[in-house]
């Protein structure tokens, strides 16, 4: 009798540990099974992300092309090219694109400041700090992309409205003196 019960309690406790096992290996696949659906949503998220940027871009460019339409400018969505047959090599230049722009910069003639230009301006104004962090805070708090930002930036300190500061990386910006009260007056 003493025998049956201790083989009954070996069998018990057998049955037990192999529950236990069984348990433990169960966890152990649904936390495989958990990193592998993390790691999914990780990169869903960011593809999400980049869509979110590319979406900005496409709106940003959508943007500029309606304030070009409202402003009677001829409006080209695509760059129109020359293309010249020399010795056999075709060369592409440009013929159009940024013309206008181009031309106030270099002629001095008055250049008209779309939404993004003026958005730039508005913050510099109101929290100069900031062109201190560089282009891609700037473009953070204008809700507009890094490189389209950057872009004006560029321009907007070419045709004299910021000064760039070169020796600091990330580049600083800030309001020209020379043109802060007729800045005040655009923004």
């Amino acid at each position: 009798m003493i025998v049956l019960s201790v083989l009954k309690k070996r069998t018990l406790e057998d049955n037990i540990i192999e529950l236990i096992n069984q348990i433990f290996n169960e966890i152990l696949r649904i936390r495989s099974a958990q990193r592998i659906v993390d790691d999914k949503i990780s990169y869903i998220e960011s593809d999400i992300n980049k869509i979110k940027m590319d979406l900005r871009y496409i709106t940003t460019h959508i943007e500029e092309i309606y304030e070009q339409i409202a402003l009677g400018s001829r409006v080209k969505l695509s760059t129109n090219t020359e293309i010249e047959q020399h010795k056999g090599v075709l060369k592409t230049t440009a013929i159009k694109g940024y013309k206008e722009e181009n031309d106030a910069k270099n002629k001095g003639n008055t250049f008209k400041l779309n939404k993004t230009d003026r958005l730039i301006l508005k913050v510099l104004i109101e929290t100069p700090e900031l062109g201190k962090l560089g282009a891609s805070k700037i473009a953070s708090a204008i809700g507009k992309g890094r490189e389209h930002t950057t872009r004006r930036l560029k321009t907007l300190t070419d045709i004299g409205y910021l000064v760039r500061d070169e020796t600091k990386w990330p580049y600083e910006y800030k309001i020209s003196e020379s043109k802060t009260e007729e800045i005040m007056k655009i923004v």
